[in-house]
């Protein structure tokens, strides 16, 4: 039998069409599968642009949140740290505080006591004092300094007016010669003598 040049040898089928393993591009289609956005229903783009615009609205607005939440995370942050310094400071000062205290006990202890023995030694001074110098004292409750200067002012008012009430008693002068001294009476008297003497020139 003779072979007809036009068939394909050894009985195969000629290949027709596309290539085997592809399949032939659809009408309106790119070559990557995808449908041209121009090549849609003008309904079908608007609803696309609507919802891409729907989606940059979200995106603005989710990045605005997320800056906000940032913002106020930072904040929280800058508080809780400012609180957590200001409590350390606050320790540390009421620390320094205890300490002090703690020093000047012993000397507010002995301050007390002190002012309650100058107390009790102004009470007795001060106890035959005539009536008008003692009202004017300050008080036991008055700080001991304030007593205290109270005390060494009215003294020298004290003296002066028991000086006064010793010149006022019978048989006693005002101001009484201090012994051992000539009284004025005796220095009148030899002055006359004196003067009597150089008038007639020692004669």
């Amino acid at each position: 039998m003779l072979n007809n040049p036009l068939s394909p040898p050894g009985g195969q089928t000629p290949p027709g069409g596309d290539p085997p393993g592809q399949k032939p591009t659809p009408q309106g289609q790119t070559p990557s599968g995808r449908t041209p956005f121009d090549s849609l229903p003008l309904d079908v783009q608007d609803y696309i642009k609507t919802l891409r615009d729907e989606a940059k609205v979200t995106r603005e607005q989710a990045k605005v949140l997320q800056e906000q939440a940032d913002a106020e995370a930072k904040a929280k942050a800058d508080a809780a740290e400012a609180e957590a310094k200001a409590k350390g400071e606050f320790k540390q000062l009421a620390e320094k505080h205890e300490k002090r205290v703690a020093e000047l006990e012993p000397i507010a202890q002995s301050y007390t006591k002190l002012a309650e023995l100058v107390s009790e030694q102004i009470k007795d001074e001060i106890k035959d004092w005539p009536a008008s110098v003692k009202a004017l004292d300050p008080g036991k409750d008055a700080p001991i300094e304030v007593r205290l200067a109270w005390r060494n002012h009215a003294r020298a008012i004290v003296a002066e007016l028991v000086t006064t009430a010793r010149g006022t008693l019978p048989g006693n002068r005002p101001n009484p010669t201090p012994q051992g001294q000539p009284s004025r009476e005796e220095l009148v008297a030899a002055n006359r003598k004196e003067l009597q003497k150089s008038r007639t020139y020692g004669i």
